[in-house]
């Protein structure tokens, strides 16, 4: 484990996980200041207010997603899961901070859904309409599944595997191409 060195660093740290267990409206610098075990004075030292400290810690370098999901191929939708299902799980929670926020904050809704499609436009492709609109019914159901997650009613931890079966077979069904058109049965 790599040692916080500043305290500017743990008062990012201290954000994101205030943000990942409170969302933007529970997350306040006083809650901050005290889980980085500093003073709340150096926090607007830094940062000025709450939406600066915020914006900075969500826009922290999350881990790049790996190279499967960008693969068109058939079956690329459980790894698109499992990647986001330990995206979700990961240390420090840097997408779920970003999930909680969005839930009630417009400007990181549009960061999330920007990340979300460019993952899944990368695995479903987005050239034709047909396309686009696959890619954002996989968005929408990976956010569905967030939303379950933030609320507690779906324990992801021990349901990783299935999760991520399920849901990888599920994103493989939304954004494979579809068949060609034949000519109709007779």
């Amino acid at each position: 484990m790599v040692a916080i060195r500043t305290s500017r660093e743990r008062i990012l740290r201290a954000a994101v996980y205030e943000l990942a267990e409170r969302g933007y409206p529970g997350c306040s610098l006083r809650s901050v200041a005290r889980r980085a075990g500093v003073d709340s004075r150096l926090l607007a030292h830094y940062f000025g207010d709450k939406d600066s400290l915020c914006a900075e810690a969500l826009q922290q370098r999350c881990e790049p997603l790996p190279a499967p999901l960008h693969d068109r191929a058939s079956g690329a939708g459980r790894p698109v899961a499992a990647a986001l299902l330990h995206e979700w799980r990961g240390e420090p929670p840097l997408r779920r901070a970003l999930f909680a926020s969005a839930l009630t904050e417009e400007r990181y809704g549009v960061t999330m859904r920007s990340l979300l499609t460019g993952v899944l436009g990368g695995v479903g492709g987005s050239e034709s309409r047909a396309g686009r609109r696959r890619t954002a019914l996989a968005v929408s159901v990976v956010l569905g599944l967030g939303l379950l997650a933030q609320a507690g009613t779906a324990d992801t931890e021990a349901r990783a595997p299935r999760l991520a079966a399920d849901l990888g077979a599920y994103l493989d069904l939304l954004l494979a191409d579809p068949p060609p058109l034949g000519d109709p049965p007779q």
